[in-house]
């Protein structure tokens, strides 16, 4: 299928409601206090104001009674983390109407002073335009593709952007848009001979090159000055070897700010180079491993340095300096380190352990991409029933049940209600 004619859907986006327009009141609304000694006519009035004066006191109570219960409430919802992966995709609601007032009549309001009192709004933020450029079909760059869902934009030439290795381009394109990702989204499928750790790692700087390709995009489209703001790398499969790799090698003046990865994460056994088992196929049986690789699996240890760059970053997210986020299955390739096995040794160099999860309660939910209709058997799709999990710092990590090809796939399929969700707000509560 090619890319233009299957352009991710661009559904339109709600209008920013405009600002409410707020007037100032008469100076006694704003604290304004008489120093005159009440006549006689006033003083036949204090029994009256005694009598507003109790009710108003009755109506604050009750006021903060209602705020009592509102905090009792929101204090019993459950953890953010599960409301999160149990909701749907968030919907900003409605602004609620505002009643005005009727003016009284008797007499002109007049607006205090300045200097008496702070305008409202004063120190707002003015209400910003997104630039306006050309999102139609893609920008190609080294080895793949950027495209520009409709949930990005750029009011200044900054932008956050996904680097996506691995896996259909139309369902990570649609997944970002979905998730609410507010980012140009790049993916690069298929790596060639040597697979993506040799497309990373044999040149020095073709990530850099990379970069400087999408700023390159961004420009030929129409966004002045374009900048990268935050970088996101993710993947599918196979396509950790491409993350691997640019975290051993990178030279570190980019703003990598969030990592995740789905289903892919892998090391050779020590003493057993697996490279080719990795790249070209997964075997079957035991009997279908050489001498070398049998021997090595039997000890079970894994290739320490290969999972050296995983490691420190996780370190760095369990310190806040990035997210770093991890899904998998219990599949087994039998001829390198499984996802499970090579998570745990992580999570065992920084002393970490895994909790149980409810797999009903805490299982995100199912959402079918419109991308998935002419790439895959919705009867083959296995749901994401979830096992156990680590959290700490901006660590996260969730395992999940399943050791099918449909497992596997479940993971591409779902990215938009598992971990991109996660960097979207992120990079939203960054704004």
């Amino acid at each position: 299928m090619q890319w233009e004619d299957a352009t991710p859907r661009q559904p339109e986006l709600d209008a920013t409601p405009a600002p409410i327009s707020v007037e100032s009141g008469p100076a006694s609304a704003v604290g304004a206090v008489s120093t005159r000694t009440p006549t006689a006519p006033r003083r036949r009035l204090w029994p009256v104001l005694a009598v507003v004066s109790t009710i108003a006191l009755v109506i604050t109570s009750l006021s903060d009674v209602g705020r009592g219960a509102t905090d009792r409430l929101r204090d019993s919802l459950p953890d953010l983390r599960i409301r999160t992966a149990l909701a749907a995709p968030l919907v900003q609601p409605e602004p609620a109407e505002l009643s005005t007032p009727e003016e009284t009549p008797s007499a002109p309001v007049v607006a205090p002073p300045a200097e008496e009192v702070d305008a409202p709004g004063a120190d707002a933020t003015p209400a910003r335009t997104p630039i306006t450029f050309n999102r139609e079909g893609h920008v190609s760059v080294p080895n793949g593709y950027m495209v520009f869902p409709p949930t990005f934009q750029t009011y200044d030439g900054s932008y956050d952007v996904l680097i996506h290795f691995h896996g259909n381009p139309l369902v990570v394109a649609e997944s970002a848009e979905v998730a609410k990702l507010n980012a140009v989204v790049v993916m690069i499928n298929g790596a060639g001979k040597g697979g993506y750790e040799a497309v990373y790692g044999d040149r020095p700087g073709v990530y850099e090159e990379l970069l400087a390709s999408i700023d390159r995009g961004l420009a030929s489209r129409g966004i002045p000055s374009p900048h990268v703001r935050r970088i996101a790398l993710a993947s599918w499969s196979a396509g950790y070897g491409a993350i691997s790799t640019i975290l051993a090698t990178r030279k570190g003046n980019d703003p990598l700010d969030a990592i995740a990865l789905f289903d892919g994460i892998h090391a050779s056994w020590e003493g057993g180079n697996s490279r080719s088992f990795a790249t070209n196929g997964v075997v079957q049986t035991t009997s279908q491993l050489t001498p070398q690789l049998l021997e090595a699996r039997g000890k079970a240890t894994i290739n320490k340095l290969q999972m050296k760059a995983f490691v420190g970053a996780a370190k760095e997210a369990t310190q806040g300096h990035l997210y770093f986020g991890i899904v998998h299955t219990e599949i087994d390739p039998m001829a390198y380190a499984s996802c499970t096995i090579a998570t745990d040794f992580i999570l065992r160099e920084l002393g970490l352990s895994r909790h149980p999860l409810d797999p009903i309660d805490d299982a995100p939910p199912w959402f079918t991409l419109k991308a998935m209709e002419n790439i895959y058997d919705p009867d083959k799709v296995h749901q994401l029933i979830p096992l156990t999990e680590v959290h700490d710092g901006d660590l996260h990590v969730i395992g999940y049940s399943g050791a099918t090809p449909e497992h596997h796939a479940a993971h591409l399929f779902e990215m938009s209600q598992t971990l991109l969700p996660e960097i979207a707000s992120r990079w939203a509560r960054a704004e």
